[in-house]
């Protein structure tokens, strides 16, 4: 699993220092997924941090989300937001 790589490095490195034999196995990678609803994902791109690139499917730019969350913006704070719910907006 991704998030258990660097884990299954440490242990395996450590066997290795032992003369231990150690096998990993990577069954699989998954990617992020994020479900929202079109007008949340519009602001996104409004605000440059998310591209379309398919039928209801939309890149995002972690980057960009990452510098909102350390700016505290709030939904309210980014561009052309008027078009969600309260809900949705806060």
């Amino acid at each position: 699993m991704p998030s258990g790589v660097l884990a299954a490095q440490m242990i395996t490195a450590a066997a290795k220092r032992q003369n231990l034999m150690a096998t990993t196995y990577t069954p699989f990678y998954s990617p992020l997924v994020v479900a929202s609803w079109e007008p949340v994902a519009q602001i996104l791109v409004d605000n440059e941090a998310a591209v379309k690139s398919g039928e209801r499917v939309y890149d995002l730019d972690l980057g960009k989300i990452m510098e909102f969350m350390l700016q505290k913006k709030r939904w309210k704070d980014l561009q052309r937001n008027q078009g969600t719910t309260s809900r949705a907006a806060s």
